[in-house]
């Protein structure tokens, strides 16, 4: 049976660019034999000097210069001329201009950090990392996973077809942080549920941490800025009487995504400390 815990949202748009790595499912399952293996699912895995080129923009606050570029990699001012223009077509928002290049929006993710942050996790159990850039649900891919044994973090730019609470919607669009975690935990069926109230908790106190805004938690799973929605949990569990099959924690954080006038009821950090 399946019990599910989840905050009220909503979703929304996004763009197609997803690029199949592992083996589908029902076909041969990807290695798992080393922990934080990172499947990238989009155009985001570049080759390594693109990669490069995009480090060097977002660390700067003006434009860079292709001699600058080139000569920080080592090639010239062609090479960097050809990959930003690869760069572009797969849908970067690099500018162009006569000062050199920029990015108009420095929120992306590189395979690179994403790497770098798990790998200083004191996190063990986590087999394999999925990145998408585009994708209907989270929980919905990670259930998947758990069916065939699989305990690892999904993380999505983008979500289409998200869901809280009693199955409303819950718009996830670029910008915002949409994870879900699936695991076999070391709990008691009737200790299962306290992972809602752990999760909030991690929740906010990483939230305050990096911003030091203070949050509340409205129970079970809402965690509120000025009684606005910043972020929510959603707990599903497959488990029987006395066997819990796996469990997914998901997590949604309005971070740098536009809220729209109609939901009035969220609220997100760019909005609330004006930037990103």
């Amino acid at each position: 049976m399946n019990w599910e815990e989840c905050p009220s949202g909503r979703r929304g748009p996004t763009r197609n660019r997803l690029r199949e790595v592992s083996p589908p499912f029902g076909g041969s399952n990807p290695p798992s034999s080393a922990n934080f293996i990172l499947i990238f699912k989009n155009n985001l895995n570049i080759p390594k000097i693109s990669s490069q080129i995009i480090k060097i923009l977002k660390s700067s606050n003006n434009p860079v210069s292709g001699e600058v570029i080139g000569k920080q990699l080592g090639i010239s001012r062609v090479a960097v001329w050809k990959n930003i223009k690869k760069l572009q077509n797969k849908g970067y928002p690099i500018v162009s201009s006569k000062k050199g290049y920029s990015l108009s929006s420095k929120d992306l993710f590189l395979e690179e950090e994403i790497k770098s942050i798990i790998k200083e996790l004191p996190i063990t159990f986590i087999e394999n990392v999925y990145f998408f850039e585009k994708i209907t649900s989270t929980m919905d891919f990670a259930k998947k996973l758990g069916e065939r044994g699989e305990q690892a973090l999904v993380i999505a730019e983008i979500q289409t077809k998200g869901r809280g609470r009693m199955g409303r919607e819950w718009i996830s669009p670029k910008g915002g942080i949409w994870m879900s975690l699936v695991f076999k935990p070391p709990y008691s069926f009737k200790e299962i549920f306290i992972l809602t109230y752990l999760s909030a908790l991690a929740v906010i106190f990483s939230i305050e941490k990096v911003t030091n805004l203070k949050l509340t938690l409205k129970w079970p799973n809402d965690i509120l800025y000025n009684e606005k929605k910043l972020a929510g949990i959603l707990l599903e569990i497959k488990a029987e009487m006395d066997k819990i099959h796996y469990v997914i924690v998901g997590i949604g954080i309005n971070v740098n995504n536009h809220i729209s006038s109609y939901q009035s009821s969220a609220v997100s950090l760019k909005d609330t400390l004006q930037k990103e």
